[in-house]
C-alpha cells in the first residue's frame, strides 16, 4: 500500500500544496525525491535520483510478466486504476524480492566491517571486502547476466557513483545483486545517521520492484514490447539521464501519452 500511496503525489498541484511527506510540498518535487522522503525521509541529491530511476525503471518493462497479464485483465473488465495496480502489486510476492534482501544483508554487514563511512567514496579500497563462496554464490552470476550488465550500462551512462556497484563490477553480479547495489548505496547515509532501520534498507529493493511494476502496469500491455517501453528502447530508459532541474508541475494532462510524474522524468503512461 505504500507503493501505492505515492501516487497521491503526481496528482498534487503545486499551487494547491496539500500534499506532503517528511514535512515537504511533494508536488514541488520529482518522483524520485519523493520515493527517498517516503522510504528513507530524505529527498537525496541528485545522485541518488539516478539511483532510483535507474532502480525504479528496470521493473517498468513487464513484457510477458504476470504482473502485466494481471493488471491488463483488470483494465479490461472495466475495474478503476486503483484496483488495476493492486492487481499487478498482488503477484509481486515475498519470494521475488528475497535475493534482493539477503544481497544487501550481505553488503552492509561486509562494507560497514571494512569501514566504509561514504558510499560514494570513490577512494575506498574495494579489496577490504573479499566474499565467500556462500556470498559468491548469492552475489554473482554463473554466466553473463544480460540483465545486470544492461543495469551496469545505464549506471554509467547517468554517470552515477556507488561504492557498491564498483565492487560488485569487478567480480561480475547478477541482476539482483546490483539491484541490492543501488539499495544500499540509497540508503547508506541514513542508516549510518540511524534515521532508518536495517529492515528499512534491507527491503528498500523490493519496495522499488514495487514502484516500478506499479508504474509499469499503469500502461496498457501493447505498449510493452520485448526490448521497447511505450516506444523507448529499454538500453535508452535505463541510461537517459535525469534532469536534476525541480519541475515546474507533476503532471502534464490532456494527452494521449503523458509524462506520469514530471516534465523532466523519464517514466511515462498512457492515459
Amino acid at each position: 500500500m505504500r507503493a501505492l500511496q505515492a501516487f497521491a503525489f503526481l496528482r498534487s498541484e503545486p499551487s494547491i500544496g496539500t500534499c506532503r511527506t517528511c514535512g515537504t510540498d511533494a508536488a514541488l518535487f520529482p518522483l524520485e525525491a519523493n520515493v527517498g522522503l517516503a522510504l528513507l525521509h530524505q529527498s537525496g541529491g541528485d545522485n541518488g535520483h539516478q539511483l532510483v530511476s535507474l532502480a525504479v525503471g528496470s521493473f517498468l518493462n513487464q513484457h510477458g510478466a504476470a504482473t502485466l497479464a494481471a493488471a491488463q485483465a483488470a483494465r479490461e473488465a472495466g475495474n478503476a486504476p486503483n484496483a488495476v495496480l493492486a492487481a499487478a502489486v498482488a503477484i509481486v510476492g515475498l519470494k521475488q524480492g528475497e535475493r534482493m534482501r539477503r544481497s544487501t544483508r550481505w553488503l552492509i554487514d561486509a562494507f560497514a566491517a571494512a569501514g566504509l563511512r561514504n558510499a560514494v567514496d570513490e577512494g575506498f579500497d574495494l579489496a577490504r571486502v573479499v566474499p565467500d563462496a556462500a556470498a559468491r554464490e548469492l552475489l554473482l552470476a554463473p554466466q553473463r547476466d544480460a540483465q545486470a550488465m544492461a543495469l551496469l550500462d545505464g549506471f554509467d551512462a547517468r554517470g552515477a557513483r556507488s561504492v557498491f556497484v564498483r565492487w560488485l563490477r569487478s567480480l561480475g553480479g547478477r541482476r539482483a545483486a546490483v539491484l541490492a547495489a543501488l539499495a544500499a548505496t540509497l540508503g547508506w547515509r541514513p542508516l549510518m545517521h540511524k534515521r532508518v532501520t536495517r529492515p528499512t534498507v534491507e527491503c528498500l529493493g523490493p519496495w522499488l520492484q514495487l514502484f516500478g511494476t506499479s508504474i509499469g502496469a499503469s500502461v496498457e500491455a501493447a505498449r510493452h514490447e520485448p526490448a521497447r517501453f511505450c516506444g523507448i528502447d529499454s538500453a535508452e530508459l535505463l541510461g537517459r539521464r535525469r534532469s536534476p532541474k525541480p519541475p515546474s508541475s507533476p503532471c502534464l494532462a490532456g494527452c494521449r501519452a503523458r509524462r506520469i510524474c514530471s516534465p523532466s522524468s523519464r517514466w511515462w503512461a498512457c492515459c
